[in-house]
């Protein structure tokens, strides 16, 4: 096993019960909840991002010129998950 893979284990609620640490948490609980982790820090990548991160080039709308405009433009999120994250209580 490589030396930088992360060891599986589960959260320390006696050390922190926030969301915020149960939810980073999950990057070391398993296969599936590791996968959970991952995608928890990109819907986090995706909360932070706006348009105005994207230079505006030739040829794109106008209307989306304004860096005000692209600042208050935001990513649309869809989340969607399988049944069995549930159903295989995955605990630790």
């Amino acid at each position: 096993m490589p030396d930088d893979h992360p060891i599986c284990k589960g959260h320390e609620f006696q050390t922190s019960n926030s969301i915020d640490s149960i939810m980073t948490s999950m990057l070391n609980t398993g296969f599936q909840a590791t996968n959970v982790g991952k995608a928890i820090e990109e819907i986090r990548r995706m909360r932070k991002w706006r348009l105005s991160d994207v230079p505006w080039k030739e040829g794109d709308d106008e209307a989306l010129k304004d860096p005000a405009v692209r600042k208050n433009i935001r990513a649309r999120i869809f989340f969607a998950y399988t049944s069995n994250q549930i159903s295989c209580r995955a605990t630790r």
